[in-house]
C-alpha cells in the first residue's frame, strides 16, 4: 500500500502542482495574513508546564530559527516566566513571540502557531525537544541544507527518546523515525486532531523527505509528576472523546476532571495525590533501561552541561539492580512522603491488566 501511494504521488504531483500554481498562486509564499514570507525558519514551540526542559529547548534553537513562537496551553509552573525572560535576554539574536492559550486543544495551539509563522519554513517543535548545537549532528547543518532548496516538502526527523531522567530510555522505543516536523509553509498547511494526537496536513504536491541524522533528543519523560500524570490521562481522554460526534459524547467523557478522578481510582485504587504519584512512578520505570549513548554518538551540548551537575532534578532509583521508582528532587510533596504498606505491595501487573482492558 505504501509503495502504491508513493507511485501515485510521483504521478500526480506534477499535475497537481501546475494546477495549484496556476489557480491558487495567492497562497504561495505568503503567511496566513497574506504577508510575503521571509526566507528562514519559524519554530513553533508548544508547551504546558515544561519549566525543566524549556530553557534547554529554547537555547538550542538559537542560530537555527529566525523566529520562535511559544504557544502556552495554560502553564501554572515557571514556564511562562522562563519564556518571557528568554525573549528579553535574546531579542537581539532571534525574534520571539509568546501566545497564551490556556485550556485550548493542542491542535488549536498548533493552528495559532501557523497563524504567527512569518518565515518560509515552519518547524513543529515541543518544549521537551533539545537540538544539537555542535558537531556532526548540529541542527544548523540541517538549516543550511533546508534553505538551499525551496522545493515544497516536509522533512521527517528521527529522534532519540529520553524518559524518566537524563540516563534512561524505554526499550525498544529509545529511537523512532519521528514525524514530519520541518515543513515548507503556505496557507494550506493545517493541523487536525486524529484520536489522541494532532497531525499536520499538507497539499498533495509536497515531497516527503526522511532524514537519517539524529539532530535532536526528545526528552519526553523529563517532566514533573503532575505533568506526566496529566498527559497520561489527557491523551487517553482525547482518544476516547474524539471517537464520537460532538452531539453524541457520553456523559462520562464530558467533564475531564471527573474522567481523571474515576480513572485514578480504577487504575491506582486511590484518590490520594501522593499515593497516585508514588504508584504512577512505580509503573513508569517498569521498562526502563540505561541509554547506550555510544549508539547515538553523544548528547546535545546543552544536555551535556546539565549532566555535569552533581544534583540533577530527576533520578531513577534502583533496587536489586532494577529500576524501582523515579524521584523528582524538586517535588516537596513527595520528598516527605513515606510509602504505606499498601503502596509497597501495590500490584503493578494488575495495573497493566486494567490498562489493557480499559474501555
Amino acid at each position: 500500500m505504501d509503495q502504491i501511494k508513493r507511485i501515485f504521488r510521483v504521478i500526480i504531483r506534477p499535475i497537481y502542482k501546475i494546477i495549484f500554481y496556476s489557480f491558487r498562486r495567492q497562497k504561495i509564499n505568503v503567511s496566513r495574513n497574506g504577508e510575503p514570507l521571509l526566507m528562514g525558519i519559524s519554530a513553533v514551540v508548544a508547551m504546558k508546564n515544561e519549566e525543566y526542559t524549556l530553557p534547554f529547548c529554547l537555547k538550542s534553537l538559537i542560530g537555527f530559527a529566525d523566529q520562535i513562537v511559544i504557544v502556552d496551553n495554560g502553564s501554572d509552573d515557571k514556564s511562562l516566566e522562563i519564556a518571557y525572560k528568554f525573549k528579553s535576554e535574546h531579542k537581539e539574536e532571534v525574534e520571539v513571540d509568546i501566545i497564551e492559550m490556556p485550556g485550548k486543544l493542542l491542535g488549536d495551539c498548533r493552528e495559532a502557531g501557523l497563524k504567527a509563522t512569518r518565515f518560509q519554513w515552519h518547524l513543529r517543535w515541543d518544549a521537551d525537544m533539545i537540538a544539537h548545537t555542535d558537531g556532526i549532528y548540529d541542527m544548523k547543518l540541517l538549516r543550511s541544507k533546508t534553505l538551499s532548496d525551496n522545493t515544497p516538502r516536509t522533512i521527517q526527523l528521527p529522534r532519540i527518546n529520553l524518559t524518566g531522567d537524563l540516563d534512561h530510555v524505554v526499550k525498544p522505543k529509545d529511537w523512532d523515525e519521528g514525524e514530519p516536523i520541518l515543513i515548507w509553509f503556505n496557507k494550506d498547511i493545517t493541523y487536525k486532531e486524529f484520536g489522541k494526537f494532532d497531525t499536520v496536513k499538507v497539499p498533495k504536491y509536497f515531497i516527503q523527505v526522511k532524514e537519517s541524522t539524529n539532530y535532536y533528543f526528545h526528552c519526553q519523560g523529563l517532566k514533573s509528576d503532575l505533568n506526566l500524570i496529566h498527559r497520561f490521562h489527557y491523551f487517553k481522554w482525547r482518544e476516547m472523546y474524539n471517537r464520537y460526534p460532538k452531539n453524541e459524547i457520553p456523559d462520562e467523557l464530558t467533564n475531564y476532571d471527573d474522567f481523571v478522578n474515576k480513572r485514578n481510582k480504577y487504575l491506582f485504587g486511590t484518590s490520594d495525590s501522593q499515593k497516585i504519584k508514588y504508584r504512577y512512578n512505580r509503573q513508569l520505570v517498569h521498562t526502563f533501561e540505561k541509554i547506550d549513548i555510544e549508539k547515538y554518538g553523544y548528547y546535545p551540548q546543552i544536555l551535556r552541561l546539565e549532566k555535569e551537575k552533581e544534583n540533577q532534578r530527576f533520578k531513577i532509583k534502583y533496587i536489586d539492580d532494577r529500576p524501582f521508582i523515579r524521584i523528582d528532587n524538586q517535588d516537596e510533596e513527595m520528598i516527605t512522603f513515606t510509602p504505606t504498606k499498601e503502596c509497597l505491595e501495590w500490584d503493578i501487573q494488575d495495573f497493566f491488566t486494567k490498562l489493557d482492558n480499559e474501555s
